[in-house]
């Protein structure tokens, strides 16, 4: 008899539960974006007849609809931080889905070296110099950012693939280019701990061999003022990890040249702040440098340098942050992300390449994941 009544209180809280939880669903009004995740959700489907039938068209409206409930699921951060402090905390697991922290280090795990990937960034850039900048260009530097997984995986038992092995099919691949390494002068402490990027105020060192390399190292002065955004910042990992995590001080640095420095974005038609106080309020605060990545090209002009000489920049979101040191030794620096441009535009907008400094800078998890860059 006891056991009949705990089965239908069981069965009751249960049932109670679902109802309250279908209620709220029905209540819950639909988010168009997860702050934590930093990506639109799913929002809910409208069904439409498709050329691959009526049963095919159902298929996939149930689908739209599967993803819909998920995201739109009422207590889904709730939830998602739940199961990280469950599995990370009290199951002792090393990651939460190949999200992991060590020392307040959060990383993703990357242990597998796409080579198609790498094949097909090489392919790119190799078609680029063969296409606009061979007998053209001065000088044409290639360097490769290494993630946080090169500092503190291997050692801390985590998965991480050859970063020598994907040196090398780069070299090997492209001959025609000077490889700049920098990973000697890197170390995990120059990387957010919530997020993929390096610090700006930590990579001086970076930007002084880039200008050895491109031979205008003696045009610098590299004095710098550092400033603090009052913004807190938390980076892309720490909606990934799920767990609760401290918030982190973007600095970022200043002096004369950057500040009489002009930006020029030439898909809005305007100039636009080197320093992006309203992209530092929004969902990616690392934006805040060059108004981010995956922008149309941008002209930096240096009125302070009259020595002529031009550098054009292909990069990832990590040169966002890099870009403005690199100001004084130039005339003028034209910023491309390849992921948003095609190279042929910018030979046209430029006019070419003559007598130009070229930089191709991009980190290792995009060329790990090559396939956004445009064919030129």
């Amino acid at each position: 008899m006891k056991t009949n009544v705990k089965n239908i209180v069981t069965s009751a809280v249960f049932i109670l539960f679902v109802f309250i939880v279908a209620i709220a669903c029905v209540l819950h009004t639909p988010k168009e974006l997860s702050e934590s995740e930093r990506r639109n959700l799913a929002q809910f489907p409208v069904f439409e007849l498709s050329d691959k039938g009526f049963n095919a068209s159902v298929k996939e409206y149930i689908s739209d609809f599967e993803d819909y409930t998920l995201d739109q699921f009422p207590l889904r951060d709730t939830m998602r931080e739940l199961k990280a402090f469950v599995e990370l905390k009290l199951f002792n697991k090393k990651d939460n889905n190949d999200i992991y922290i060590v020392d307040g280090y959060i990383s993703e795990m990357q242990p597998t070296l796409n080579e198609s990937s790498v094949n097909n960034a090489t392919k790119i850039w190799n078609n680029i110099y063969s296409k606009y900048l061979k007998d053209k260009a001065n000088k044409v530097i290639l360097s490769i950012i290494p993630d946080k997984n090169y500092f503190i995986a291997e050692g801390n038992g985590y998965l991480a693939y050859d970063y020598a092995q994907l040196i090398d099919m780069i070299t090997e691949a492209c001959p025609d280019f000077e490889y700049v390494d920098i990973f000697g002068e890197l170390s995990i402490e120059d990387y957010y701990k919530t997020d993929t990027h390096w610090r700006q105020e930590q990579i001086v060192d970076v930007a002084k061999k880039l200008a050895d390399a491109l031979g205008v190292a003696d045009e610098y002065s590299w004095d710098f003022k550092t400033n603090t955004l009052d913004v807190p910042f938390y980076g892309v990992y720490t909606g990934q990890l799920g767990l609760a995590v401290d918030s982190e001080t973007i600095h970022y640095l200043t002096n004369d040249t950057i500040d009489n420095a002009t930006l020029f974005d030439h898909t809005k038609g305007k100039y636009v702040d080197i320093y992006d106080r309203e992209k530092a309020n929004g969902l990616e605060p690392y934006d805040f440098f060059l108004s981010g990545a995956r922008q149309g090209p941008m002209t930096i002009t240096n009125p302070a340098q009259d020595n002529g000489k031009e550098l054009v920049i292909f990069r990832d979101s990590f040169g966002s942050s890099i870009s403005p040191l690199l100001i004084e030794g130039y005339s003028t620096i034209h910023v491309v992300d390849i992921r948003e441009t095609a190279a042929g535009y910018i030979n046209m907008l430029l006019g070419g390449f003559e007598g130009k400094d070229v930089l191709f800078l991009f980190s290792a998890m995009v060329t790990n994941a090559s396939n956004e860059l445009k064919q030129n």
